[in-house]
């Protein structure tokens, strides 16, 4: 049975750097086995269904960046089970927060050197964060922009990331029910 593969790039379509048409990339996949692949807006989520495994589809995923695009980035793979848990265990009640509020960071390596003291130190006063084991959520009301923490966070945390914000990881959640 093949394994459905939720894949969300760091850094592509970003201040004009490591541009990435989806529709060019969701073409490259479908030619090399990853058939009927779907994407969400333009910052590199991509689902699709293989029955490759991940070392294979992973491998094979990155050589397709880097022959056919020219690009060298990190990528977080998530299973459905762990994008659900993601989007559960997220501790902000999306009923009074609104999602685009909420950013969840993802790392495929534990997030176990955070620098806590300093994050605290640019937090502002209705600023909070989780952290767990592979990502972490940012509340930044005032929006990621205007956040002093938020421009530093993945820094801090001590380990690449990519960061999604709640209204993006439900739509792919969605999406992949749909897959």
């Amino acid at each position: 049975m093949p394994t459905t593969w939720i894949v969300l790039l760091r850094a592509v379509n970003v201040s004009g750097k490591n541009l990435l048409k989806m529709e060019d990339l969701r073409n490259a996949l479908s030619h090399i086995g990853f058939p009927s692949p779907r994407t969400y807006i333009q910052s590199g989520n991509i689902l699709f269904k293989t029955d490759l495994s991940f070392e294979q589809a992973n491998t094979r995923f990155h050589q397709l960046l880097e022959d056919e695009f020219a690009i060298t980035t990190i990528s977080i793979w998530l299973q459905k089970n762990e994008l659900d848990s993601i989007i559960a265990d997220c501790p902000y009640s999306s009923e009074k927060i609104p999602l685009k509020h909420i950013h969840t960071y993802l790392s495929n390596d534990s997030i176990s050197h955070a620098q806590i003291q300093d994050m605290n130190a640019l937090k502002a006063p209705n600023e909070s964060y989780i952290i767990h084991d592979k990502w972490a959520y940012l509340h930044a009301p005032d929006g990621s922009g205007r956040s002093k923490l938020a421009a530093k966070f993945e820094k801090l945390l001590g380990v690449e990331t990519t960061a999604r914000n709640l209204n993006t990881l439900r739509k792919l959640q969605a999406m992949v029910a749909n897959l």
